[in-house]
């Protein structure tokens, strides 16, 4: 499988690098509306749940390499 990058991202399609774990950084992020994943390969897909971004990416890196192996 392609290795692969989720990041979160805000309502108005930029990257969140927040560390949402500290309530300044929080009040800092105007919220977060969704993930990106990009794949090694270029690939991207964008989705509301990382979980739903994995199974994509999991389909996309089967039919990279021709098929089920």
């Amino acid at each position: 499988m392609h290795d692969a990058q989720i990041t979160p991202r805000h309502p108005d399609g930029t990257l969140c690098g927040h560390d949402l774990s500290s309530e300044a950084a929080a009040q800092e992020c105007p919220g977060r509306a969704g993930h990106v994943l990009v794949c090694a390969c270029g690939w991207t897909r964008t989705a509301r749940r990382p979980a739903r971004l994995v199974g994509f990416h999991r389909t996309h890196s089967v039919g990279a390499r021709g098929g089920a192996r």
